[in-house]
């Protein structure tokens, strides 16, 4: 569904059941149309009940995708035992050789609970161009 109050839109998705389970905003210029559209419409007024309050999301998609694909090599690595890529990773990202595996678990997942600076950009693309086949 679409919501607009002729200023503002957005659209929000629901299950079967009635239960929000997405809401995405609008590109500009789509909730600008929206909204002229809104005005020759009439008001339509529903019941509807708030299950829980939402949470603001902190962080952008871009830097949510960046956490989750270090967070899944990291994984990776430790499954496959290969701690050579995963000692590399550490030392780009931390400037220092660490050994011990669970020290570099340790740091890694303290550092994502961070918001991203410019380092955690620099792995992701580190680990991307490692799948590249040149």
């Amino acid at each position: 569904c679409i919501f607009s109050d002729t200023k503002n839109a957005c659209i929000i998705e629901f299950d079967s059941n009635g239960k929000s389970i997405s809401k995405s905003s609008l590109l500009l210029e789509d909730e600008l149309n929206v909204c002229e559209l809104a005005y020759s419409i009439d008001k339509e007024f529903f019941d509807y009940e708030i299950l829980e309050k939402e949470k603001n999301k902190e962080m952008t998609i871009q830097e949510e995708q960046i956490k989750k694909l270090i967070v899944l090599e990291i994984k990776k690595c430790v499954e496959e035992k290969n701690y050579s890529k995963l000692k590399f990773i550490f030392l780009e990202w931390f400037n220092y050789l660490e050994e011990d595996i669970d020290l570099i678990i340790d740091k890694i997942n303290e550092t994502l609970l961070k918001p991203l600076t410019e380092k955690e950009f620099e792995i992701y693309n580190i680990i991307k161009l490692s799948y590249n086949n040149v």
